[in-house]
C-alpha cells in the first residue's frame, strides 16, 4: 500500500501534531475509516504501542502494519500518514508525542526501518501487560497537577487523552514512556 491509499484524517487534510516539548498521550480504538495525514510529519516523536486489531502507518517511504505487540516509533519532520489497517476491523492502540531522551537513540536504532521509522516487532506476550501498565501510568501523571499524589493509573475510560502541563508531571510521564521504549526493545531481541 502506496502513502496516497491511506485515508485522509475525518478532521483535515494535514492534521496538527503537538510542539516538541510538550507529552501528549492517549489511548484509541478505532473503526475502518479513521486516519491522520502529517504531509510535513509531525514536530514531536509519536510512540504507538498496539493492544489489539491493526494499524497502517507511513513515514517517508518506510511502512509498517503493527498488530498487538508492535511499537512503531515514528521521528519527527518526516511525512507520515497512519490509519486502521487494510481489512481490520479496528486499532487499538496507546500513543504519545513528546521529544525523546537522549539515551533511548541507542535502544531504537536496532529497529530502525527506513526515514526515521522504527519498528519494535512481536514483544513477547509476557512483557505486554507491564508495557501496558507504563503507558496507564503515564496517562495518570500526564494528569497530575502538581498537588497531592498522582493519579492511580485507571482504563482509559471517557478521557483517553492527557496533556502533561507541569514538569513534574512530564518528568514521570517520560519516565513511564522510557519504561516501554526499554521493555519493547529489551523483549524483542
Amino acid at each position: 500500500m502506496t502513502p496516497e491509499a491511506l485515508p485522509e484524517t475525518a478532521a483535515a487534510a494535514a492534521a496538527p501534531s503537538p510542539p516538541p516539548g510538550v507529552v501528549v498521550v492517549g489511548h484509541f480504538d478505532r473503526t475502518p475509516g479513521y486516519g491522520v495525514n502529517r504531509p510535513g510529519g509531525a514536530d514531536s516523536w509519536l510512540f504507538t504501542w498496539t493492544t489489539g486489531g491493526r494499524g497502517q502507518v507511513r513515514q517517508g517511504g518506510a511502512g509498517a502494519g503493527p498488530g498487538a505487540g508492535d511499537l512503531v516509533v515514528l521521528a519527527p519532520g518526516v511525512p507520515h500518514r497512519y490509519a486502521v489497517g487494510p481489512g481490520a476491523r479496528h486499532w487499538r492502540f496507546w500513543w504519545a508525542h513528546c521529544a525523546t531522551r537522549p539515551g533511548w537513540a541507542a535502544w531504537l536504532r536496532p529497529f530502525a526501518v527506513d526515514d526515521g521509522l522504527y519498528v519494535v516487532p512481536r514483544v513477547p506476550a509476557g512483557l505486554r501487560g507491564r508495557v501496558e501498565a507504563a503507558f496507564r501510568r503515564m496517562l495518570a501523571d500526564a494528569r497530575w497537577t502538581g498537588t497531592g499524589a498522582p493519579p492511580a493509573p485507571e482504563p482509559p475510560g471517557d478521557d483517553p487523552v492527557a496533556v502533561a502541563h507541569g514538569s513534574a508531571a512530564r518528568e514521570l510521564a517520560l519516565c513511564a514512556l522510557e519504561e516501554v521504549v526499554l521493555l519493547a526493545a529489551a523483549g524483542a531481541r
